[in-house]
């Protein structure tokens, strides 16, 4: 039986394996690269003064909002740019949309379980546990524990020089923009 999105997408018709976890680091890349220039754009227009703010301190607050931003993408339109550019789509097992809720339970679960909050050995290290936890059982453990289906289609040569074009771009704002 396939699933409403299967059936509307004719690109997920194609075998694709499902354990893909660097899709899905690229993913969360590309949406934590695009979310944190929108978000430090924005907030430094609104408010100068977080120019001042310590970096880390930044990057923190960062990520308590792009729990919430995710959370309402995921909920308002079932998938995040990333996402939707490497043709990864998130689902319940069932079917269906997450609800508000559901999603920001799995967007906290997996800045604490799969990104360590952030924190560099930790990160490290539930980098490693997630991916082997993936490619081992199939599902990471927020997507087992919360009962969502993800599902991946082709990634094709435009979508991939379209990815490769955001990170490299980001790259470039970090090194050759100057640090004031």
């Amino acid at each position: 039986m396939t699933s409403e999105i299967e059936e509307d997408n004719p690109q997920y018709l194609h075998p694709v394996s499902q354990r893909r976890p660097w899709l899905r680091y690229w993913a969360r890349t590309i949406d934590l690269m695009i979310s944190i220039f929108v978000f430090g754009l924005v907030a430094s227009i609104a408010f100068p003064a977080v120019l001042e703010i310590d970096d880390k301190v930044f990057g923190y607050v960062f990520l308590l909002a792009y729990t919430i931003i995710e959370s309402v993408m995921m909920n308002s339109f079932g998938t995040t740019p990333g996402k939707a550019l490497l043709n990864i789509r998130l689902q319940k097992r069932g079917g269906g949309r997450l609800s508000l809720i559901e999603a920001f339970v799995r967007s906290v679960s997996v800045t604490v379980y799969g990104m360590g909050v952030g924190i560099p050995v930790i990160t490290l290290a539930t980098h490693f546990v997630a991916y082997r936890t993936l490619t081992r059982t199939g599902s990471t453990s927020w997507d087992r524990a919360g009962g969502y289906s993800i599902t991946h289609g082709t990634v094709g040569l435009l979508r991939s020089v379209v990815a490769c074009s955001i990170v490299g771009s980001f790259i470039a704002l970090i090194v050759f923009l100057p640090d004031e």
